[in-house]
């Protein structure tokens, strides 16, 4: 049986699926969101664990999982249906948030040994421990593999952003991890990459928050490269032709979007990439690159989680029955999946 780990209304998890219905594979699909997904029995028998878990009420035995896809979510198990509220009429204000926060350490615990249980399936795709992978990492290890990273600071001083800019000339800040993102009713909040200017910098108090800045490289492309076991499959953003996607391209243009065409990397650069991948420990993975007219390319970061379809579709590059035919097991080749 094939296990996924996902979340409601993921349009690329929705198209996996499609092609596993197609080739009649058995799979259960768990979501962040479910809280149908409850602890049937755990014990220790013969020298290994026995783990039963019923997800929406179906039991499911771990042990007949071949496969794990890791797509998106944390831990599967919850605290029980109404346990803070319990814990809140049970105990004292002062005492209520700290078993809370034991009730919600003990969850977590078990959670790493289930994640852990389903990461031994012969099978596997995508790592619940590498969700959150450190982006500052991600820029050290490329530059320690040879990688080219546009020049970077993090600081919290004026004086030193001011010096960073007038050396480059022209900046970019963006968030040292995830990016922020609020929703709301009509609006979202949304934390984008930004060229900073040297008026942005005069309205700074002399000390911030720790932020990251960039060097804005001069670029003729971008790259999204969609990493699955080895391959890379590359798509070239024109946003530089457009002032509303040139610095972040995600600030689509719906009315214009940017071209997209499938894009052949250097072997080279394929190889760092797989040398990288294999460091951080990353089976599969969203990168992030760009391509100067001198075709010097440079590295970003990488979203362990990040969409596919946006690289799949355009480039016809069919990455959602890929990832089916690995997951039931299926020996065909990249050519003869997609005639």
């Amino acid at each position: 049986m094939i296990f996924i780990q996902s979340q409601n209304f993921d349009l690329s998890t929705n198209t996996v699926i499609e092609w596993l219905l197609h080739l009649k594979a058995p799979f259960i699909r768990a979501n962040k969101e479910d809280h149908g997904i409850t602890l049937r029995h755990f014990s220790f028998q013969d020298g290994k664990a026995k783990i039963v878990l019923s997800v929406n009420g179906k039991d499911i035995d771990l042990d007949d999982v071949g496969s794990y896809w890791h797509r998106r979510g944390p831990g599967l198990l919850h605290s029980a249906p109404g346990a803070r509220q319990t814990v809140k009429k049970s105990f004292s204000r002062v005492a209520a948030p700290e078993v809370v926060r034991n009730l919600n350490s003990q969850i977590q615990t078990l959670n790493e040994f289930v994640h852990k249980q389903l990461l031994a399936a012969a099978t596997t795709l995508g790592n619940p421990n590498r969700v959150y992978t450190n982006k500052i990492v991600m820029l050290q290890t490329a530059i320690a593999l040879g990688i080219d990273v546009p020049a970077t600071i993090v600081t919290t001083r004026k004086e030193e952003l001011l010096a960073f800019l007038q050396k480059e000339k022209n900046i970019i800040s963006k968030g040292i991890q995830e990016s922020l993102f609020i929703p709301g009713e009509n609006e979202h909040i949304v934390q984008y990459t930004e060229q900073v200017t040297e008026e942005l910098v005069s309205e700074l108090p002399d000390s911030f928050a720790p932020s990251l800045f960039q060097k804005m490289v001069d670029k003729k492309i971008e790259l999204r490269i969609f990493y699955l076991k080895g391959r890379c499959y590359s798509m070239a953003i024109f946003s530089q032709n457009d002032d509303q996607t040139k610095v972040d391209f995600r600030k689509y243009n719906d009315e214009a979007p940017n071209r997209t065409v499938p894009y052949l990397l250097p072997e080279d650069i394929q190889s760092r990439l797989t040398a990288l991948m294999t460091v951080l420990d990353m089976d599969t993975g969203s990168i992030d690159m760009i391509v100067t007219a001198e075709k010097k390319y440079y590295f970003l970061e990488i979203n362990p989680v990040g969409q596919f379809g946006m690289v799949s579709y355009p480039c016809n590059y069919l990455l959602e029955r890929e990832i089916a035919y690995y997951l039931t097991g299926k020996k065909q080749s990249h050519d003869q999946i997609r005639q």
